[in-house]
């Protein structure tokens, strides 16, 4: 009879061996592909669009690949994800489930709250080639157009 109580336990060990490893596995590969951003781009920027007199928006890209535009004309907060992939700089979602759901969302933040919460260009995933990147300033290409971003200094 204590062999088969023996056994159980055993076994239970190593179930619970298996879940560790699994666990553990599983973080490590949250680690590795968590999105990180290109560190140059990491900080406060205010996009310029060509010839224009002020920036339309200030931008807060942040190191694990996430950003924030606060726009100039008010005190409209969005938050998008952002990345760097063969030298273009994609700001938005990829995937149209996700753009869905972030209106599924938005609309029952709106009935519960009465205030809009509405993510940077949910609607679209917005590429720029970049064209020359600094400390300073990061020059982008959408089409004919070179938007420029310019760091703050904080």
């Amino acid at each position: 009879m204590g062999g088969l109580s023996e056994n159980l336990a055993a076994a239970k060990k190593q179930r619970l061996r298996w879940l560790i490893v699994a666990f553990v596995l599983a973080a490590l590969l949250s680690w590795w592909y968590w999105p990180r951003g290109d560190a140059r781009f990491v900080g406060k920027w205010e996009f310029w669009l060509p010839n224009a007199t002020s920036p339309s928006w200030v931008v807060d890209l942040r190191s694990n690949g996430t950003g924030v535009v606060r726009t100039s004309s008010g005190p409209r907060v969005s938050a998008f994800p952002w990345r760097l992939e063969n030298n273009k700089f994609l700001m938005g979602y990829r995937s149209k489930a996700t753009r869905e759901s972030l209106e599924t969302l938005n609309q029952f933040i709106w009935k519960v709250s009465g205030r809009r919460w509405y993510p940077f260009y949910a609607d679209a995933l917005l590429r720029f080639k970049v064209i020359d990147a600094n400390s300073d300033t990061i020059v982008l290409q959408s089409g004919l157009s070179q938007p420029t971003f310019r760091r703050v200094l904080e």
